[in-house]
């Protein structure tokens, strides 16, 4: 490599440092993270309100879903992670154990459900 290439890499990288030290650099944001309805679960017929969450990194957006025969209801709406999704989970509520499937999503706010579903 000649002395002119080097000498030009060099101040190249000279002028990077001095922008970073000057606190003109870009730093990449870290992981992406989504926004999600929140609900804890909730009891039959209890609606839940818009709040929302922040996820953590690598989350989804989740509803969880109960059933009542052929009806689901929406029972839970938040963050989970991956392993989730798509499983069934046995929680208890009031005293008494109920099974709440997860459903998962991965976009801002797409956990926005019906309030039920047929099966």
């Amino acid at each position: 490599m000649n002395t002119h290439i080097r000498s030009g890499v060099l101040q190249t990288l000279l002028c990077a440092c001095a922008l970073c030290l000057a606190g003109v650099c870009v730093l990449s944001a870290g992981p992406e993270v989504l926004l999600c309805y929140y609900c804890p679960l909730q009891a039959r017929g209890r609606r839940c309100t818009n709040m929302t969450s922040e996820c953590g990194p690598r989350e989804l957006c989740f509803t969880g879903w109960r059933r009542y025969g052929p009806v689901a209801v929406r029972a839970a709406q938040g963050c989970a992670s991956p392993g989730q999704c798509g499983s069934n989970r046995t929680v208890t509520l009031k005293g008494s154990r109920c099974e709440i499937h997860y459903t998962c999503c991965s976009g801002d706010l797409c956990n926005a459900d019906l309030t039920s579903k047929t099966a």
